[in-house]
This record gives structure tokens, sequence and C-alpha cells, in this order.
């Protein structure tokens, strides 16, 4: 039986998703009278999910699989109930990674967007693990605001947020298993057939012009590049092959352009001395943060020599002082300035935002299978970045536990539960800054990046 067949086909499918919709708002009914804020938003999140393609399409027969909504449904319903701890940390893992496979599913089969299963199944956790930072968010904000206690402490925080983010990495192989059970259901479904490419020859009319948008961007990037990364421009092309990070739009005279690279070279300096001084002073951790950063400045120089991708200038100076400031902090910024941690996340979320959607386009643009739409290419971002800092908090809190195994200053630095969620509150300004503001500067770099990957293929 396909997917397309259980979604659209049936009735009774209709019918029991409702149910489960019905049994959903009365979980969040309850949870918000009993002070439990924050099931009763996943419950109403869970809600508005669920009813979104039959609002949308005027059509109350258009839902998800029920017995999905009804694995959406069971964690709330469990936390009525005075569940243990490492329970109630299971049962949210479930929870979040239930509702980012309706999400998933819903996309494919109800938009414009194309996935291929692989896609779909990474998209699962990469969705379930930003929703683990936004969970995480949100319960730090009702102990704040609200007088609840739903975090004790670093340690049971962060322990939360592994416990979850494993589920959504299960959650990965068993999205793929109950994609597979529902195979071949053409467009509106997941075509598991052998082959890289044949997604577009099976748009129709009806469904609008979002299989165009593969070709329509390829050419606007295409276009694009021919300008914006100094392919083709009034002035000629100009690279500085001395300094590998190419070239940026100036005053004519170069100007800008040498102040960017002159502001890097000294940038990477800096981090060689702070290399220098920790293995004099004996402090690794600052070696490790200050080297680390010091390899990240040379990679818009590899990228653009060895991909010929158009790392000018101005990206390479963006993501050398996002890794710089992020060295320096570990002399002892972060712990002089309150602000540090902030700005410094916030500006690293812009590089891995970027970086996120210059690969997200590039695949999106080289297989034909797959189609994303220019409008849920911000939502992607948020998530992305969002996902990322995730990690990047289990990162911190395992060097943690390893340093105070073996001994010696963590690598990477927890302050405590206030930390952690301003981390991930900045990660998200961070990517909504780049979703509103600096997708066109990246869109030269993703279409060179797709002509790469047409090259290799």
């Amino acid at each position: 039986m396909s997917l397309s067949a259980v979604i659209e086909g049936h009735r009774l499918n209709a019918r029991l998703a409702w149910a489960v919709v019905l049994g959903l708002t009365a979980v969040a009914a309850v949870d918000f009278a009993l002070g439990d804020p924050v099931w009763a938003v996943f419950a109403a999140a869970g809600v508005v999910v669920a009813v979104s393609p039959a609002v949308r399409s005027r059509d109350a027969t258009r839902m998800p699989p029920w017995e999905v909504l009804v694995v959406v449904l069971v964690p709330p319903l469990v936390q009525l109930v005075d569940v243990p701890a490492p329970l109630e940390e299971v049962t949210a893992s479930v929870a979040v990674a239930a509702l980012a496979l309706v999400v998933v599913v819903e996309l494919h089969v109800f938009s414009s967007v194309e996935l291929t299963p692989t896609v779909a199944v990474a998209l699962v956790v990469v969705t379930t693990t930003a929703a683990v930072g936004l969970w995480t968010i949100l319960r730090f904000a009702s102990d704040a605001f609200l007088g609840t206690g739903y975090i004790e402490g670093k340690v049971q925080l962060m322990w939360s947020i592994v416990f979850a983010t494993a589920g959504g990495v299960l959650a990965g192989p068993l999205a793929f298993a109950y994609l597979r059970r529902h195979e071949s259901v053409g467009r509106r479904g997941f075509d598991l057939g052998d082959g890289e490419t044949g997604g577009a020859d099976a748009v129709t009319d009806d469904e609008g012009d979002g299989g165009a948008s593969a070709t329509d961007d390829g050419a606007e990037m295409a276009d694009e590049s021919e300008t914006d990364d100094g392919m083709e421009t009034e002035e000629g092309t100009e690279t500085d092959e001395d300094t590998g990070v190419g070239e940026v739009p100036n005053d004519g005279d170069g100007t800008g352009e040498r102040s960017l690279v002159l502001a890097v070279r000294a940038m990477q300096l800096a981090l060689v001395g702070l290399v220098l001084f920790g293995v004099a002073t004996f402090r690794w951790g600052l070696v490790v943060n200050a080297g680390v950063a010091l390899a990240v400045t040379f990679l818009p120089g590899v990228l653009e020599h060895n991909l010929a991708l158009p790392m000018n200038a101005g990206l390479a100076a963006w993501i050398t002082l996002a890794v710089f400031l992020h060295g320096v902090g570990a002399v002892g910024p972060y712990e002089w300035f309150g602000w540090y941690d902030s700005v410094t996340h916030t500006l690293s979320a812009t590089v891995v935002a970027g970086a996120g959607y210059a690969s997200a386009r590039a695949v999106d643009l080289h297989y034909d299978r797959l189609t994303v739409p220019t409008a849920y290419m911000g939502a992607f971002i948020v998530v992305f970045v969002l996902a990322f800092g995730v990690v990047w908090e289990i990162m911190e809190f395992a060097t943690g536990g390893v340093a105070s195994v073996v001994g010696g200053e963590p690598v990477l630095a927890q302050y405590g539960s206030r930390d952690i969620v301003l981390d991930l509150v900045f990660n998200s300004l961070g990517a909504v800054l780049v979703a509103v503001l600096g997708t066109s500067r990246l869109r030269g770099v993703a279409g060179d990046l797709a002509s790469r990957l047409g090259s290799r293929g």
C-alpha cells in the first residue's frame, strides 16, 4: 500500500487522524489547566501541524497518516501521569521525533517540495535535533517567566538534550523503514526506485510551478554567478592568487579588497600568537581553540583554489572574524564579558547558516529528484543552524566530561543553563539574519558548487 493511498485515498485515514487531533486538543487543554505549559504548547503544535494540509486545501480528507499522529499523541498523554525522570526524557525524544516525521511527510506530500528518501530521513534527524533546541528554549522560558521547574541544573538539562537528540538520530532509520513500507507513490510520495534523476519528469500541471524551481533557480544562479563572482564584470576579472581569498566589489582601485586581506592576515597572525602563548603556558585548551580557528581561516583559500568556488575577500573576512573572536575568547573574554559569548555565537551562526544555505541550494540545483523552492530555504536555514547549535552544546558538554575525568581545562566550556539557552537563542538570531538578509550574497557560491557537483558526478 502506497503512502499516497494512506494519506489521500482513504477516508478512514482522515477519520482516524481527526480523532487523534481531537485527542491532542483535549490533552493540550488538560496540560494547560494543570500548569504544564510546555507540553500544552507541544500538543497544540501537533494539532496545527496535523490540520494544516486540510486547512490550506479546504479538504478535510487531506490528513497525514493517522498512525504517525498517534505517536505524536502518546508522549503528552503519558506526561499526564507522574512518570520517572528518565522516562520523561524518553517520551520527549519520541514526541519531537514523531512531530518531525509528520512535518517532513507533509512537506513532500502536500507541497511543491520534492525529497529523496535519504534526504527525507536526514531532514527528519535535523528537524528533530532543531526541535530539541526549541524545546529547551521553551522550557527555560517557562521556568523564568511562569515559575515552572522543568530545568533543575546544567547537567540535568544537558542529559535531557542528549537523550532527546539520540532519539532524533534513532528516528532516522525508523523513518526510513516507515517510508519503505509505503513504496513507489509517484509525485506525491517517495519514489524509491533506482537512479539519480527522474523526479522532474513526474511533475504535472496541477502541481503549480514548484517543479520548475530547479531549472529557474539554476538559470538564476548561473546569471548571478557571472556577475557576483567576479567572472564577468565591467572591470574585468581579477584574482589575488597570493592571498587565495579572491575579489570583492570595491571602489575601483582595490583599496577595499586589500584592506580586507590585511585584516584577515592580521587575525591569522594574532591566532598564531595565541597558539604559541598557549604552548608556552601549557594551556592546551587555548592551543586547541586557537589552532582550530587558525586552520579554519585557510578554508576559504582551499575552497577557492581546489573547488574553484567564488570565495571573495569579504566572505573570507566574515569566516575569519567569526573563528578569530572564538579563539580570542578562550584567553578570557568569555569569562570577563557576559555579552561576548552571545556576539560570537551570533556571528558563528551566520557562517554556519551561510554554509548550510550554499550546500543545500547546490544539492537542490544538482539533483533533479530534489526540489526545494526558495520560499522554504529561510526555514531550512533556521532549522539547520538550531540543530547545529544543539550538537555544539553536546560537544561542549562532552569535552567538559572528558576534562573532569582526565584532568585539565575543557576545550569547550559551558557556564550554566542560562549560557546554554542563550547560545541557542543567539544561534537562531544569526540564522534569521542570514535567511532575511544574506542569501543573495551566497547564490553565486551555491551555483558554482552545483557545477562542481555536476563535473564530479
